[in-house]
């Protein structure tokens, strides 16, 4: 079975969905600190993590921005094509990628979620400044006599 993710021409497979499930249980210590620093949209938007886009993983999305963030550890190290093909993936659908490593993460936090917020503030649509609009009214339901 196939189901709807992200955008009408993204599709995730089950298998994948399910992964990425088990992959946000299971974050890195370095995705684990941006995840608790991007939950609390820190950054402006709201963020994804372990999101499945076009058929591939990825460590964060941030889809107000079309954001795509990758926490890089040692393994990246050993497949810099399979990256590369992602990331060129990606980016023909309109997304950025942001690369930062481990080490970034854990060293100079607030760094990167000033690079993230930069980002985010190019990309993102801004919401217009000012008190926000009143909430519908309901009819007042009739009473019986």
């Amino acid at each position: 079975m196939v189901r709807r993710q992200a955008g009408p021409q993204w599709f995730a497979a089950r298998e994948k969905v399910q992964r990425a499930k088990t992959l946000r249980r299971e974050m890195t210590p370095a995705e684990r600190t941006l995840w608790q620093a991007l939950r609390r949209r820190s950054v402006g938007v709201r963020a994804r993590p372990q999101h499945v886009l076009l058929g591939w993983i990825v460590d964060f999305y941030l889809p107000a921005a079309m954001l795509v963030i990758e926490v890089d550890g040692d393994i990246h190290d050993l497949q810099i094509d399979e990256d590369e093909l992602r990331t060129e993936a990606l980016r023909s659908e309109g997304l950025k990628v942001l690369r930062v490593s481990n080490d970034e993460v854990h060293d100079n936090l607030p760094a990167v979620i000033m690079l993230i917020k930069a980002h985010c503030a190019v990309r993102a649509p801004q919401r217009p400044a000012g008190p926000p609009s009143a909430p519908a009214r309901r009819p007042r339901a009739r009473q019986r006599r």
